[in-house]
């Protein structure tokens, strides 16, 4: 289950990096983005738990082994979700980063969009 975890968290990454150096506007698509950015966060949050403990010595089968089964099954879609939400909660993160920033220096920091 860790080693699962490691491209997830690495597009967490990109995703928080690359919206910290971009210039806030607002709209009606970002608002709606961050709304889904803050519940992918908790979905996000949730899977990172459960991978980090995640065991081979489980009665049936270990989160990482069900990930792997889950994947294949849907020919790889539930990768592109999972990878998805983790984007977004990295976007969501980024951009509250961004906006305390701002708050606190008066200005946007970002290059813009």
């Amino acid at each position: 289950g860790q080693v699962i975890l490691i491209p997830h968290l690495i597009v967490f990454i990109f995703a928080v990096r690359r919206w910290l150096n971009r210039e806030i506007k607002k709209s009606n698509g970002a608002l709606f983005l961050d709304v889904l950015g803050a519940i992918a966060c908790l979905i996000a949050l949730n899977m990172t738990v459960v991978l980090i403990n995640d065991s081979a010595n489980q009665p049936v089968m270990s989160y990482g082994a069900a990930y792997l089964i889950y994947a294949a099954v849907t020919l790889g879609l539930f990768v592109l979700l999972t990878l998805t939400i983790y984007y977004l909660s990295g976007r969501f993160i980024g951009r509250m980063i961004q906006r305390k920033r701002i708050r606190e220096m008066g200005k946007n920091l970002g290059r813009p969009v």
